[in-house]
């Protein structure tokens, strides 16, 4: 089972056009489940023989899986993965805000608790006005169906 959910999270990460959001939240699982599976290469976990031996460091980490699967670099994924647990639960709230960028996640993790909580309430309140605004104009102008009021879709 851990596979299935492994190859369905890679498809992910690599097929969807994903927010920064979206892509640190996804690789938080894959390396959950990656180290689920290879307990040997969570930090901190278990090593054979002497760590001062470089044959003995840690070679297949996490991140370099998911980034070799993924076609991102080390970098790029091991970001994600540390929004990822600096930000937790906050990444659902903050997935199509205003705030959803990797530089506003990097700062939002920087920030205490009750002030990111209060931020991310603003921003997701700001979302809902917008589209409700849109739906609405949408409606006075007989273009409706579409989730948008018949507007084309606008980029956060």
């Amino acid at each position: 089972m851990r596979w299935r959910a492994l190859a369905e999270i890679d498809e992910n990460l690599i097929r969807r056009d994903l927010t920064a959001a979206q892509r640190a939240k996804l690789v938080a699982r894959r390396k959950a489940a990656y180290e689920a599976v290879h307990p040997e290469t969570k930090q901190g976990g278990a090593r054979r023989g002497s760590s001062s031996q470089p044959e003995n460091w840690k070679k297949d980490r996490s991140t370099v899986e998911i980034a070799s699967k993924t076609g991102r670099s080390v970098g790029a994924v091991a970001r994600h993965a540390t929004r990822a647990k600096a930000l937790g639960a906050d990444l659902d709230r903050v997935a199509g805000t205003s705030l959803d960028k990797g530089a506003e996640l990097n700062a939002l993790a920087k920030m205490p608790a009750p002030e990111r909580t209060l931020l991310i309430s603003r921003a997701a309140n700001a979302r809902v006005r917008r589209s409700l605004i849109i739906n609405e104009i949408g409606s006075i102008l007989g273009l409706e169906g579409s989730g948008t009021g018949g507007l084309p879709a606008v980029a956060e």
